[in-house]
């Protein structure tokens, strides 16, 4: 599927915030499955940390933080079941308390495990003196036997290093701001 002038403006229209903030700009192209979630898009490749960013680079995107990819994977079915059974990498580094955790409606955490398995997030830190380098962090999409086992459906990671291969690369238009989705989310709950 590609990001069209047609898209794009659906997109948009998602949230006003992404509307301001693209200011127009309707000629991203990408090769790839695009969400219908505020032009998340996931491509079908394989990459570390830094080929996953110089991938979204060629692509006019830049990787989601966490924020912005649990709200996207909480309103948009079809994004999740794209994602689940693989994990790819965030913008941002480090965790802050590990644990179970309650993905609120803004795209937070709150400590504490959900009663609903779709909104649980555990966080897990990689803690090894044998691991030296930049601390990165991805996101796991459980598959739903996975998340009918462990009560959750993601795992936030904090790995030390970048070199482990991701099995998908996400991204969004780069031209938004920052968790301009978390805002977005903000104003409509």
């Amino acid at each position: 599927m590609l990001v069209s002038p047609g898209n794009w403006a659906a997109i948009k229209a998602s949230f006003p915030g992404i509307a301001a903030a693209a200011n127009g700009n309707q000629s991203t192209t990408v090769q790839g499955t695009v969400g219908r979630f505020a032009g998340i898009t996931v491509l079908d490749k394989e990459a570390n940390s830094p080929n996953s960013e110089f991938i979204l680079e060629t692509h006019g995107l830049r990787p989601v933080t966490y924020q912005e990819i649990l709200i996207a994977l909480d309103r948009d079915w079809e994004l999740k079941e794209k994602l689940k059974g693989r994990w790819f990498w965030l913008e941002g580094k480090g965790v802050e308390n590990g644990g179970d955790h309650t993905l609120q409606p803004d795209g937070s955490l709150k400590e504490g495990r959900s009663e609903d398995l779709e909104k649980t997030v555990y966080i897990m830190k990689e803690d090894s003196n044998l691991l030296r380098g930049e601390e990165r962090r991805s996101l796991e999409v459980y598959t739903d036997e996975v998340a009918v086992i462990t009560n959750r459906r993601y795992r936030l990671i904090t790995t030390i290093g970048s070199a482990a291969i991701a099995s998908a690369v996400v991204g969004i238009p780069e031209e938004l701001p920052v968790n301009s989705i978390c805002k977005d989310a903000r104003r409509q709950t």
